[in-house]
């Protein structure tokens, strides 16, 4: 059986995962493979004594330590809490930005139409203007000649 290490493991989950290893270890050697070969051999009385005497009494130590199990579960509950967080900033700040986003396009579409409607304005009033002092000068054709 291969080493329940990971790579970040904290010390405590390495003493337990070495614990739990060594404890499987003499639960297969002891256990299993003598009952198993009772088994091949077509012992079924010795089978079940090895049963009762050794793999149940075995098992319970190397049956997933509750140790290492609470252990993992908690580290497995940070890490989510963690990511939890952590997905809550990312998404309030994308909201923000989007606010931020939304408010700028506003302010530039404010300013552009200001930037075009004021030439505008001054040409209307400066053609106004223009008809005031001349009032024959809106009817007349320019192309006429």
């Amino acid at each position: 059986m291969g080493s329940l290490h990971r790579q970040n493991a904290s010390p405590e989950e390495k003493v337990l995962a070495d614990k739990f290893t060594a404890d499987r270890k003499k639960f297969v050697a002891e256990g299993l493979k003598p009952t198993l070969a009772a088994l091949h051999a077509n012992k079924i009385e010795t089978a079940k004594q090895l049963v009762a005497e050794k793999i149940r009494p075995l098992y319970k130590p190397s049956g997933r330590d509750r140790g290492l199990n609470t252990y993992e579960v908690e580290a497995a509950r940070q890490e989510y809490e963690l990511a939890l967080s952590r997905s809550v900033n990312i998404r309030n700040f994308a909201i923000v930005a989007v606010a931020f986003g939304l408010g700028l396009v506003a302010w530039l579409g404010f300013v552009l139409i200001r930037a075009i409607t004021r030439p505008l304005d001054a040409a209307v009033k400066a053609c106004a203007c223009g008809c005031r002092r001349r009032p024959d000068a809106a009817r007349r054709n320019p192309f006429d000649g």
